[in-house]
Order: structure tokens, then C-alpha cells, then sequence
């Protein structure tokens, strides 16, 4: 079959970050499938590269993860329309799928689904309009009015709706009576291998967005206390970019045990996990996300380390109920130092809870079981609709 797979932030193993639809692509490409992805870049023309057996259609639409509300919403206006063009002069294709975020991705799927006759399956990688609601950045009644209406026309005009969490699911059976299935975000098991326990001092490791929502400054809240009460304990690690990039390392400008790494790509991330004992998964306390299904959490399961959590939901309960980690409700570090000791004394359990936290990732979050699942269900609506 002949998918368009529309994603605005779509990424290579090279390029490092949220590569799902990479996986995902790849599994299509390796049934064989003929892919063509629909993206953006920060590059001011268009390009269209052949990129491990899949066509990826780069169009000039710049993004950043600094830009404010407005400027986003001006880069998804500008997305929407340059990929709808694209897509209609791609022939004979069977199916799209568009993942969002942001929203407005369905939209694309929405008109080629009017004017070309082509099904469409929609991904939800976050519930919007939900999230901005919650978080602040969409306050305009008449904006979430209209937000709201295309979410429910989006998700009801879908073959078959994708989430990533039960959160997800349970959130769009709220809104729609289109079929739905969990896929979470994977782990590769094949990338990401465990090693032996690195030398001390413990390494605390965030990986990721530093954006408002991810409430990065809670680690360098633990890194002060660190540094005034265990000085040679503890190194804190830092990999990623965003908006709050620079007050962060104001923040943590008079602490020698921080670090901070800027984006890396898988294979920096592998090796920066390879030193690592522990990994930070920080967000707000927004309900809305405790929904995420943050792809580091599953990266840093397939190389074994231990987990720490700051917001409930389904990666907290994973964590708790398989004993590699624990929930830390933040402001309050040294309850976070009681519980790591109290988990792993002297690091000397790491390598037990290294063992269970690589079982979850090989028999629950496995890259090839659930690409599988996905080309597996993309196939089914495809028949269906031949039939």
C-alpha cells in the first residue's frame, strides 16, 4: 500500500529527539509498504530526500520550541496548507496517516479525505485542545469553541484513531465514538543495550524538552541541595533545549555539580545513558500530563536505569508497580534523597532494579512488537475499505 504519513516534526536516529514516526516508517518500508512523509523544516526551500527506503518531503516552515503561542500557531497555519498541496500531487496513494501535534494536522487528513477520497488515520500524541487549556495558552473562548469543534470533527471523520497512552484513549472516548488503540512510545531494544553499573558519583540525568511544562528547575532545586549537603555524591546531567534553556542555566549558574549537554542525537543519548544511573522525567502538575507517553522514559528502560518521576498517571504507576523507580512530588529534595538511598543504598541494588527496568522495556515497550501493531492495524483499514 501507498501511505502518506503526514508529521510536522518528524526526526531521524541521526537527528535524535521523538523518532516514533522514524520506527514507525521503517517498519511500513520494511513490509513493503511505499512511504511518503510530509514534514517541516527550518531550511528556507523545499526538499524531498529518498531516507532509508522512505520519500520525506521537507517543506520550509520554520519551528522552534522558544516560539510563543502566536508564532506557533502561525507556523502550524503555514504547515497545514504547504502539506495539503503536497500531498494531493502524491497519486495513487491507499491511506494517511497524520500524527499530531500539533491539532491542526488533522486538518490536512480532513481535506484529503474530502476532496482526494482518501481514509485517514489520525495519531494523538497529546489530547489538544486539552493540554493548552490546562496549561494556559489557550484562554480566548472563542478560540477553544473552535478548537474543540475541530478536535471532535477530526477524531469522528478518522478510520481508526492511534493513542499513546490509556490517558489518550480514554480522554478522545470522551469526544468520539471512533474505534481506538493504544501504541505507547517504544523502546529499541536493539539500540539501547544496558552496561555495567558507571562509577560513582550517581549520575541524575534529564533528557528532553526544557520547556515551562517540563519543570527542569525542580532538578536544579535537587542539584543546590546536592551541592550544600552531599558534595561529592551526586552529578547532575541536563540534555536538551527550549524556551527555558537560558534561565535554566541562570538557575544553575553557581552549581558545580550541573551540567548541561544541549540536544543530542540517539547515539550522544546512548552513551550519556551508558553513564547514567539515574533518569528525571519532570512535567507540571497539569492532569492533562499525567497522559504523556515521553519517549526518554522508554529509552532509559531498554538501557536498565532507574526512574524518577514528578506527575502521576501511567509511567508513575509502570514505575511503581515494577520497582524501578519512584514518584517525587518535587519542592522537597531531601525526601527525594531519602527515597534513592531507601531504593538503591550505595547504589548497590542498581544492578536489580537495572534488570527489572530492562524486562519491562523487552516485554512490554519492545520497538518491533509494537511497529508491528501499527503497520498491522494500517493494513486492516486499508482492506477494509478495498472490501
Amino acid at each position: 500500500m501507498k501511505i502518506i504519513y503526514i508529521h510536522q516534526y518528524y526526526l531521524t536516529q541521526e537527528q535524535g529527539g521523538a523518532i516514533r514516526s522514524y520506527y514507525i516508517s521503517q517498519a511500513l518500508k520494511d513490509k513493503g509498504h511505499d512511504v511518503h512523509i510530509i514534514t517541516a523544516h527550518n531550511k528556507p526551500h523545499r526538499e524531498t530526500k529518498l531516507i532509508d527506503g522512505t520519500t520525506v518531503h521537507y517543506l520550509p516552515v520554520d519551528y522552534d520550541n522558544s516560539f510563543g503561542f502566536l508564532k506557533r500557531i502561525v507556523s502550524f497555519l503555514r504547515f497545514i496548507f504547504s502539506a495539503y498541496r503536497t500531498a494531493a500531487q502524491i497519486k495513487n496513494a491507499d491511506l494517511v496517516y497524520a500524527t499530531s501535534t500539533p491539532l491542526t494536522v488533522g486538518l490536512i487528513a480532513l481535506w484529503l479525505r474530502r476532496f482526494k477520497r482518501l481514509p485517514y488515520v489520525f495519531e494523538v500524541r497529546d489530547l489538544w485542545p486539552e493540554a493548552p487549556i490546562q496549561l494556559g495558552y489557550l484562554n480566548n473562548p472563542l478560540l477553544r469553541f473552535m478548537a474543540k469543534r475541530l478536535e471532535k470533527m477530526i477524531y469522528k471523520k478518522a478510520e481508526l484513531i492511534v493513542t499513546l497512552s490509556p490517558g489518550m484513549e480514554a480522554g478522545v472516548k470522551q469526544i468520539s465514538n471512533t474505534p481506538t488503540a493504544v501504541v505507547p512510545n517504544m523502546s529499541d531494544c536493539d539500540f539501547f543495550i544496558p552496561s555495567p553499573a558507571p562509577p560513582l558519583p550517581v549520575t541524575i540525568t534529564y533528557l528532553g524538552a526544557i520547556g515551562k511544562v517540563n519543570r527542569v528547575e525542580s532538578l536544579i532545586e535537587l542539584a543546590a541541595y546536592a551541592q550544600e549537603y552531599f558534595p561529592r555524591d551526586y552529578q547532575f546531567i541536563i540534555a536538551g533545549k527550549g524556551s527555558e534553556t537560558e534561565r535554566m542555566k541562570q538557575l544553575a549558574r553557581s552549581l558545580k555539580n550541573v551540567e548541561f549537554k544541549g540536544q543530542l542525537n540517539k547515539t550522544d543519548i546512548r552513551s550519556l545513558l551508558a553513564q547514567s544511573h539515574v533518569t528525571y522525567t519532570s512535567f507540571g502538575p497539569q492532569p492533562v500530563l499525567e497522559t504523556n507517553s515521553p519517549n526518554k522514559f522508554f529509552d532509559s528502560i531498554a538501557m536498565g536505569k532507574v526512574c524518577v518521576i514528578t506527575t502521576k498517571g501511567w509511567i508513575c504507576e509502570l514505575i511503581q508497580q515494577y520497582e524501578i523507580g519512584f514518584y517525587y512530588a518535587a519542592n522537597n529534595p531531601a525526601a527525594f534523597f531519602r527515597k534513592l538511598v531507601t531504593l538503591a543504598p550505595d547504589m548497590s541494588s542498581y544492578d536489580e532494579i537495572a534488570k527489572r527496568s530492562r524486562a519491562l522495556a523487552k516485554t512490554q515497550f519492545e520497538k518491533k512488537i509494537l511497529t508491528a501493531e501499527v503497520v498491522a492495524l494500517l493494513e486492516k483499514v486499508v482492506r477494509s475499505k478495498k472490501k
